[in-house]
């Protein structure tokens, strides 16, 4: 009896310390998820190009360089996809700039908060030369 205790003791032991050692900088577990769509739902500003992202809860964005223009007169609108950290917009046909040219960005949120694109490739030249961000929530 006193063996399988100590056996217990012994595996409980283990278990504990590779938690502790996960917690104290270990890599994040395979299955720790990116970034949501949740996390992007909001209004954007970047301040160096002077403009507004609307990312909406239906897969829809709008980028102007007003507020007031994200609905009376967006120069990009479309519909993003995210997979992973991988995001992807897919610029409408209908859209001033970009007319159906797509851009793929592998995006995160910094410490900071701001929301950062980093290139993967984008058929769109004025979007991919200026990399959007970082972006700062204006609203949730």
């Amino acid at each position: 009896m006193k063996s399988k205790t100590k056996t217990f003791v012994a595996v409980v032991v283990i278990l504990s310390l590779g938690r502790v050692i996960a917690a104290c900088g270990g890599s994040p577990p395979a299955s720790t998820p990116g970034v949501t769509a949740e996390d992007l739902i909001g209004l954007w500003y970047d301040v160096d190009r002077n403009e507004y992202l609307q990312l909406n809860q239906d897969g829809t964005y709008r980028v102007a360089m007003t507020r007031g223009f994200l609905e009376a007169d967006p120069y990009e609108i479309g519909q993003y996809r995210l997979e992973g950290t991988l995001f992807t917009f897919i610029t409408s046909d209908e859209s001033p700039d970009c007319k159906g040219q797509n851009g793929r960005y592998q995006i995160e949120l910094t410490e900071q908060g701001q929301l950062q694109f980093v290139l993967q490739e984008d058929a769109c030249q004025p979007r991919a030369d200026e990399q959007p961000g970082p972006w700062d929530r204006v609203e949730p």
